[in-house]
């Protein structure tokens, strides 16, 4: 197990290394920097610990703590980078900021010798996020090393729906499902909001991106990251009917109409915590989050 995340230290350092110069005021040989978001610090920093003791005596790793938030950590690195900052060696990235950061000259290709192994050992989704092809790349490149990966789940409450439709009652599948059930439950004197992490942040794109694409849309065509494919779907063709956004758009709204009509406010409040907090309050019925 040591030697495993040690070798990982590496292959970060290598992957991840911003093109700052060599040295600076914030230079110390030997120190490798690696800043991290304030959500898995705990595991970076025991992972540091056992990378340096393994390296005996080598180099150390020194953990710097990024803010809570996705954009606030984002503000922090692009500013740092921006400004040839050369106390920053590893950076823990968004899977979003993967082609700004290489393009920027921020971040430089997993060496090939690498490639290979990391390939190997990772799921084909995280992998993708790692991928860049630069103006300079013939294809895709690995920019970065995937360290963990998370997904977006539905969370309900089986008491409420237990009080609605009875203990063997299944989760709906569908979003007009969802809107049909919290309907019978407000019905029933339940909790109707369906709660998403749709603030503007994070949250957003990502709820976004969930409903274009489960409408069969694409946001950018994966052949081309240059073309805008948002409304090029058959649906697209109607003036009045913008296909995969049309369907995007208009189930946002239906979404929000349980928590409009209950709080006077659109859902686009919510992040990850006040989510998770108003379900646990009985407040709704069901959630979109990451765990």
């Amino acid at each position: 197990m040591r030697t495993k995340m040690g070798v990982a230290c590496v292959a970060a350092a290598a992957a991840v290394t911003p093109l700052l110069a060599a040295c600076g005021s914030d230079y110390e040989a030997g120190v490798i920097n690696i800043y991290a978001p304030a959500d898995g610090f705990d595991f970076i920093s025991e992972v540091a610990a056992t990378c340096s003791a393994d390296s005996g005596g080598e180099y150390r790793i020194e953990p710097h703590m990024l803010p809570k938030e996705a954009d606030m950590q984002r503000l922090q690195l692009a500013r740092r980078l921006a400004g040839n900052d050369s106390g920053i060696d590893l950076m823990a990235m968004d899977v979003v900021w993967t082609a700004e950061f290489a393009d920027a000259g921020w971040a430089v290709p997993v060496p090939e010798e690498m490639t290979a192994d990391i390939r190997d050992s990772n799921l084909a989704g995280p992998l993708a996020t790692a991928e860049w092809q630069g103006v300079s790349d013939s294809d895709k490149r690995l920019y970065a090393l995937p360290i963990w990966a998370n997904t977006q789940l539905l969370w309900f409450r089986p008491d409420v729906m237990k009080d609605t439709f009875g203990a063997k009652r299944k989760a709906p599948t569908t979003w007009q499902g969802m809107l049909d059930d919290a309907a019978e439950i407000g019905a029933n004197g339940g909790p109707t909001q369906i709660l998403l992490q749709a603030k503007q942040y994070e949250g957003l794109m990502v709820w976004f991106n969930s409903l274009v694409q489960s409408a069969g849309g694409q946001i950018l065509d994966p052949d081309d990251p240059t073309k805008v494919t948002l409304t090029d779907t058959p649906r697209a063709s109607s003036r009045d009917d913008q296909g995969a956004h049309h369907d995007a758009r208009r189930r946002h709204r239906q979404g929000r109409r349980p928590v409009d009509l209950e709080l006077g406010r659109g859902h686009s409040a919510y992040r990850h915590g006040s989510g998770r907090r108003r379900l646990r309050d009985q407040l709704a019925v069901r959630l979109r989050r990451h765990p």
